[in-house]
């Protein structure tokens, strides 16, 4: 009857890593710039209190329903639009820099002969 149970085993991250000697936090922990991230944020923060705004002024003006699903559409569409273009030029730009680092990287890794290397 023993040889018939299942035994759940867990696996502790730390001792895997020690086990293994590596470290998965360095590939798992993926993000984008700052200035990206700052930029994303701001621009759904900037849309949030537009549309509340929006909402207010429609409650305090009285306005009809359909009034207020266009004008919350409308600018929240035209706003959104400028806003993921300038969230757009701003990662494009990011990632030109990072592309640009990246191959004088690789030239100095390979300045190196084998024969230099001990």
């Amino acid at each position: 009857m023993a040889d018939n149970e299942i035994t759940l085993e867990r696996n502790d991250p730390a001792e895997e890593e020690k086990k293994t000697g590596k470290s998965k936090k360095g590939t798992d922990d993926v993000h984008p710039p700052v200035l990206v991230e700052f930029t994303v944020m701001l621009s759904a923060i900037l849309l949030v209190a537009v549309f509340f705004t929006i909402v207010g002024i429609s409650l305090l003006k009285g306005s009809n329903l359909i009034d207020f699903v266009i004008r919350t559409s409308i600018s929240i569409l035209v706003l959104g639009s400028l806003l993921l273009a300038l969230t757009s030029q701003i990662s494009s730009g990011m990632s030109s820099v990072k592309k640009e680092k990246q191959p004088d990287e690789a030239d100095e890794l390979d300045m190196h002969s084998p024969s230099e290397v001990n």
